[in-house]
């Protein structure tokens, strides 16, 4: 059977940290050996920040960096920031704000009208491809949704179908905070998703929040999963003498991380010979934390902040670790849940009835309790897997970790009994991606 070709506009690839990179990344590696021929087109990621600036710095070269291999090809096209971003690199978060919010403002509204702003070169570079290679299908995984502008217009004028693959809902009531702007993603999701042969997503729930939007377009639910080629490749035992706990990635509004802080300073101070760490690694909040550990200072001493590292050095570094700490994100199962299960480390969910973190999810949490949506995802998959505990709240979780510093002592060990983890692999992902492709 001849080799089907897809291509694939990923603006987040790596090497750029991200875990919204991940999920294209794993197309690329995995879709060959379905039959389908991946050709990603994206940016270049320079990475010399090691935090979010990367997101906006400038790319490594002016020109179009091509990368073949067996798995298929990678197409980087150059990036400079607009107006707004050089100001920002040069001077910093606290000067020029409002001119800042102007100029990014005007790229975001102009750059579906026109071909401007800092992500025209994928659209740019998408046509030049398409005018000499013939693909079967387009694939646009969002955000930026921008992308779903430039696939529906390379379906319209080289006539390939194309797919809009949601990792996140493009829009809702409750995070367009700006009326004008709501409106217009609104306007312009309804006139190019309905262009779009099919929807692809990462869960139910996001499938029934974007259906209505998508007139009828039938919604396929690709999850997300870790990459097994991202595990360590030898075993790596966590030291028997430190109990090490680990987070990974970002700390949102409504999750409790003073009262896991606070959690942790209290056994430090019940337990002062126990030797424990509590790293949390390419977290978004360091300022927020490093507060924290001044207002419980009993908890310094045991918690550490790590930059963002690429995923397999990342994964590497969980190995080390005898627990994962989760945060509860209710109706979203979120990504970093894979990984832990993959990693086969313990996990600990915070929390399930915890007042505190009750009153952060009616503050911050973008669903109103009661939506009618599975507000236990996480805690349903632990449950499934047998990787971990469903915390019930501070006390719960101040309890445990007596038992787990006790059965460290005791054993030299934390034993894990995560089952059936292999169906959270992104390589399956890949093969239902390659199945919509040839259909």
């Amino acid at each position: 059977m001849q080799e089907k070709r897809v291509l694939i506009l990923a603006y987040d690839f790596p090497p750029y940290v991200s875990v919204g990179g991940l999920r294209p990344y794993a197309w690329y590696k995995y879709l060959r050996e379905c039959g389908v021929y991946p050709v990603v087109i994206t940016r270049q990621w320079a990475n010399r920040y090691g935090n979010a600036l990367d997101y906006i710095a400038a790319g490594e070269s002016d020109e179009v960096v091509r990368e073949v291999s067996d798995c298929g090809t990678i197409i980087r096209t150059p990036y400079r920031p607009n107006w707004g971003n050089r100001l920002l690199l040069r001077y910093g978060e606290k000067r020029f704000k409002w001119l800042r919010k102007l100029i990014s403002g005007y790229y975001e509204i102009m750059q579906y009208y026109f071909t401007v702003g800092p992500k025209k070169e994928l659209y740019r570079e998408a046509c030049r491809y398409l005018a000499e290679n013939k693909v079967d299908a387009i694939v646009a995984t969002g955000d930026p949704f921008v992308l779903f502008c430039y696939a529906s217009r390379l379906s319209r004028r080289y006539n390939v179908p194309w797919m809009a693959d949601y990792r996140d809902p493009w829009t809702s009531g409750e995070r367009d905070r700006l009326p004008l702007l709501g409106w217009l993603n609104a306007r312009w999701e309804r006139r190019f998703a309905r262009s779009a042969t099919c929807a692809i997503t990462v869960s139910e729930m996001l499938q029934r929040q974007i259906s209505d939007g998508l007139c009828g377009k039938m919604v396929h639910i690709i999850p997300n999963g870790f990459d097994e080629d991202m595990l360590p490749s030898v075993t790596i035992a966590p030291p028997a003498e430190v109990l090490r706990i680990a987070f990974v990635g970002t700390i949102y509004e409504y999750h409790p991380i003073e009262t896991v802080i606070r959690t942790f300073a209290r056994f430090a101070e019940s337990n002062p010979n126990a030797a424990f760490e509590f790293n949390l690694f390419g977290i978004n909040r360091e300022e927020m934390v490093g507060q924290l550990l001044e207002k419980y200072p009993s908890a310094k001493v045991h918690v550490h902040v790590f930059p963002r590292m690429a995923n397999r050095e990342l994964m590497a570094k969980l190995a080390e670790h005898h627990l994962m700490l989760l945060f509860n994100d209710y109706a979203f199962m979120g990504t970093k849940i894979y990984d832990y299960v993959g990693i086969h480390r313990r996990i600990w969910l915070c929390f399930t009835q915890d007042e505190e973190a009750r009153a952060l999810r009616r503050a911050f949490y973008p669903i109103k309790e009661g939506a009618g949506v599975n507000d236990h995802l996480q805690a349903d998959m632990l449950r499934d897997t047998d990787a971990g505990v469903a915390v019930k709240d501070s006390g719960e979780l101040l309890q445990l970790l007596h038992e787990t510093w006790s059965e460290l002592r005791e054993t030299g060990q934390i034993v894990c009994t995560t089952r059936g983890a292999e169906q959270f692999s992104r390589r399956g992902g890949a093969r239902k991606l390659a199945a919509l492709i040839k259909d």
